[in-house]
């Protein structure tokens, strides 16, 4: 009896000697983070006859390790995503256990990250281009980008932020593509990233191919003409009209509310398509931060084919210039094109934008900067895509650079021409020129969306004088969110 006493007191013995993934996947073979849970654990043990060895992971039984005759024993087993820590517990057939502690957590990690890219920013006058997108997956994943196939680099994850620093790549042709990775090798691949062409392009504007279709002089003009822009929003504070032109001013004071005008954007075949846009305009020292010259979705819906003919958001000093093209992405989302140029904007400069199937090229005072001939040149509602409503405002989005009280725009001049021979671009009001747009209550209709039609007025189909308030439509960007929504989030739109 006392020996079966002493036995029964016996306490075994347990060890953990190796715990080993069959595949530790990802960038490590050591963190062991990855996405294949096949693990194997061995080690010793000691103690009386029927000791059994049990593994849990936490207070989870995996099962039972298999015993060698030399007081050795194994395990092996798939453990499912998430986080696990293992231990070893040794018993004896009379219940006296003894616990390792546990061993390194396992990670298993079978989500695929996902990546998309935002946007792209070229420098003219030199090969530098920037690369950003969007990430989401494990901490730790990386976003590696491919030009033409090759690896040129590990771009910067900033929460879901991924950014290709400036490459000075050299002149040619590329098409780019995002794959991100995350620690435990999972991966995704992004490929519609919208190719480009790096390096300088010459040119001039040669007016003598195109006709023009509508001009509004500022400089001789006391009001806007709204059968061509029937979309007009601010207070009379806000539009000054002289032999110097048409000037939007936005005041501190009134927190940098919005001001601008439009052409018709409530259905896709309305404004205009392919064509000759051009504007010519200037933007004070310190007070240009805010400024954007557009064509707008003629359907307003956003994302769309947003085409920024000129932006200023970050440069107080008015010595740059951005033109951007957004469109839609496989998912729904924005993504954009921007192209940065020097440009002293305290001067009259004439911005043109000539916008034909399949390229969109770029001029400054005749000059030809740069042309766009990539799959995000959207199509006008001719060719099957959306027309544009070509448009000017002052916004609230560059505030946060603005060092004085005021942002303003003055505009000198815009115009819309065709290339020869003019084809039957649109009607005119009985050979006046204007435009012709729907009647009041189908604006209304069409446009009130979110807001109640019986909030507005519309204003006449013919000049308004801005000695009256000024009635802000349904468009106004300060009730409509896409009118120029989201951008500012970086350094260029």
């Amino acid at each position: 009896m006392a020996i079966r006493n002493k036995a029964a007191a016996v306490k075994p013995t347990v060890k953990i000697t190796s715990q080993k993934l069959t595949a530790d996947t990802g960038a490590s073979a050591t963190d062991l983070i990855t996405n294949n849970g096949a693990v194997k654990l061995a080690g010793t043990m000691s103690g009386p006859t029927g000791t059994t060895v049990q593994i849990y992971d936490g207070p989870t039984l995996l099962g039972t390790a298999k015993l060698d005759a030399k007081g050795g024993w194994s395990f092996s087993t798939t453990l499912p995503a998430g986080t696990h820590a293992l231990h070893a517990v040794a018993a004896t057939k009379s219940g006296v256990s003894v616990a390792t502690a546990d061993q390194p957590a396992i990670v298993v990690d079978k989500s695929a990250p996902t990546v998309a890219y935002k946007y792209e920013s070229q420098v003219v006058g030199s090969n530098a281009v920037d690369l950003w997108g969007t990430v989401s997956g494990a901490a730790g994943t990386t976003v590696k980008v491919f030009a033409n196939g090759v690896d040129i680099g590990m771009a910067t994850v900033t929460g879901t932020t991924w950014h290709m620093a400036t490459l000075d790549l050299a002149p040619g042709n590329y098409s780019f593509s995002a794959v991100a990775t995350t620690l435990a090798g999972n991966s995704a691949t992004f490929s519609g990233i919208p190719s480009l062409t790096v390096g300088q392009v010459s040119g001039t504007l040669d007016l003598t191919k195109y006709s023009k279709v509508w001009e509004q002089d500022f400089t001789a003009s006391s009001a806007i003409n709204t059968d061509i822009f029937p979309i007009v929003y601010g207070n009379p504070d806000q539009f000054s009209f002289g032999p110097n032109g048409l000037t939007l001013s936005s005041y501190r004071a009134d927190g940098f509310a919005n001001v601008g005008f439009l052409q018709a954007n409530w259905e896709p075949t309305l404004s205009q398509g392919y064509g000759l846009y051009s504007v010519t305009a200037s933007a004070p020292v310190g007070q240009g931060t805010g400024i954007a010259i557009l064509l707008w979705p003629a359907n307003n819906v956003w994302p769309g084919p947003e085409i920024d003919i000129l932006e200023n958001w970050s440069d107080p000093t008015g010595q740059t210039g951005y033109m951007s093209v957004h469109f839609k992405g496989p998912n729904g989302e924005d993504m954009a094109n921007s192209i940065k140029f020097s440009v002293d904007l305290s001067q009259q400069n004439t911005f043109a934008l000539d916008w034909q199937d399949g390229s969109l090229t770029y001029y400054i005072n005749g000059v030809m900067l740069f042309q766009i001939t990539g799959s995000e040149v959207p199509k006008d509602a001719a060719h099957g895509g959306i027309n544009a409503a070509f448009g000017a405002q002052v916004t609230d989005i560059g505030s946060n650079f603005q060092p004085t009280d005021t942002v303003s725009l003055t505009i000198y001049d815009m115009s819309y021409s065709v290339l020869n021979p003019v084809g039957d671009v649109f009607k005119t009001n009985g050979g006046t020129g204007g435009l012709i747009v729907p009647s009041v209550q189908k604006v209304l209709d069409v446009m009130a969306m979110d807001t109640p039609a019986s909030a507005f007025t519309m204003l006449p189909s013919a000049l308004i004088d801005v000695t009256e308030p000024l009635v802000r439509s349904a468009f106004n960007p300060g009730a409509h969110a896409p009118w120029f929504g989201g951008h500012g989030a970086h350094d260029g739109f």
